[in-house]
């Protein structure tokens, strides 16, 4: 059985408002061009910049309070990324009504507790993740220890609005090894 951890499914509304963030200085969003690839459950995953921003700033707090880093695993980077363009092409901010499947026995099985965390933000990483902190349920799955493993998905709208989707689980699988979905504007497999 699997444990779903959404923060808000029932506050859809007080979600987005929080999340929403507009900031006015420039920042580079969702860069055309990716970090070096980091480590996964599999081969190694190239994350765009906003993404690669993200697990930094994730990391970098489960760090500072003796928690083990958070582990990209292919599975929930692709299901990530999938939700973060759906959620930019329909201007729409929710949780994915369908993410438990992606803990099917085709996808990333080897989990039994999962979570969610969907922002916007107008300007950049560090002020969607700002939101993240401020708003209980997102910094405890953000700080959850039994949370290590991740997709982050970004998809930038042609407006600037950049919705981002964060997937988390305790576990991967052995056999979903490579990212099917390049994040947006990457051109490296």
């Amino acid at each position: 059985m699997i444990r779903r951890i959404l923060p808000a499914f029932r506050m859809g509304a007080l979600v987005a408002g929080t999340l929403a963030i507009s900031v006015c200085w420039a920042s580079p969003g969702v860069a055309a061009t990716s970090a070096a690839a980091v480590p996964s459950t599999g081969k190694p995953v190239h994350l765009t910049a906003f993404e690669y921003r993200l697990l930094h700033l994730m990391n970098h707090d489960r760090a500072v309070r003796g928690l083990r880093p958070l582990t990209i695993t292919p599975c929930a980077e692709d299901f990530a990324r999938r939700w973060a363009k759906s959620m930019a092409t329909r201007n729409v901010l929710q949780h994915n009504p369908a993410l438990s499947a992606m803990w099917s026995s085709a996808n990333c099985r080897d989990a039994s507790m999962l979570a969610e965390n969907i922002g916007r933000s107008g300007a950049s990483a560090d002020a969607v993740y700002v939101a993240y902190l401020h708003s209980p349920q997102h910094r405890a799955n953000i700080l959850n220890p039994k949370l290590r493993y991740v997709g982050i998905g970004a998809w930038k709208r042609g407006d600037g609005t950049v919705y981002n989707t964060i997937d988390f689980s305790n576990g991967g699988s052995p056999k979903y090894v490579t990212v099917k979905r390049l994040g947006q504007g990457l051109r490296v497999p």
